[in-house]
């Protein structure tokens, strides 16, 4: 029997991305199906519109905070996340199946000694568990899993699970101040392209090659 659910939420330059409000609407379908509530951690600086994630069906944020965590660091998001998923006493943890979530996910299955799934694309439930279907051979064929250890990590595809239309909902948020954030690495510049949407969330993606 699930205890609760709990959904990592991924955000650049203070605003949440798209793909995480696809994986908060579908933590929170999966904790009305298991009767129980849906969490979120997020983790970064000055983020916008935190408690907007109440719309999607989350009950409670905790945002971790620290001018230092404003960009992704492997080892600090990966102890942040597990710190607040063993007191939440969670253990159906959502994620998206972006560059940044197929990173951290493994690392933070490992440390709770759950299951994964990645690039989850559909779930239907099985008394109290989800099975879900993936890809395998390249998108060529579809497999059903599931899995059986007590704690459980899924990372869904984004663009297959839909947001949909946000109520009109706040979610309670607590701010946790981090001190020392435990940074393997740290980002000192980044450089990007104005304009540009990022690949993972656009509808139509256009590809050139030979054949053109």
């Amino acid at each position: 029997m699930a205890n609760k659910v709990l959904v990592f939420i991924e955000q650049r330059n203070g605003e949440i991305k798209k793909a995480s409000l696809e994986a908060a609407k579908t933590g929170a379908e999966v904790a009305a199906k298991f009767g129980v509530t849906a969490e979120a951690v997020v983790i970064g600086n000055d983020i916008n519109n935190v408690d907007s994630l109440g719309g999607y069906g989350v009950k409670k944020v905790v945002h971790y905070k620290n001018s230092e965590l404003t960009n992704y660091s492997t080892s600090a998001y990966a102890d942040l996340f597990v710190e607040y998923a063993n007191q939440s006493g969670a253990d159906y943890f959502m994620f998206s199946n972006t560059a940044m979530g197929k990173d951290l996910a493994p690392k933070v299955a490992v440390k709770l000694d759950a299951g994964i799934i990645v690039d989850a694309i559909h779930f239907e439930y099985e008394n109290d568990n989800i099975v879900a279907t993936r890809p395998v051979y390249a998108g060529k064929a579809l497999i059903d899993v599931k899995i059986n250890s007590a704690k459980k990590v899924y990372t869904l595809r984004p663009n297959v699970f839909a947001a949909g239309t946000p109520a009109d909902a706040k979610a309670e948020v607590e701010v946790k101040d981090v001190a020392s954030p435990n940074l393997s690495t740290k980002v000192v510049e980044v450089k990007k392209s104005a304009g540009k949407l990022d690949v993972a969330e656009a509808d139509i993606i256009v590809s050139g090659g030979r054949g053109l």
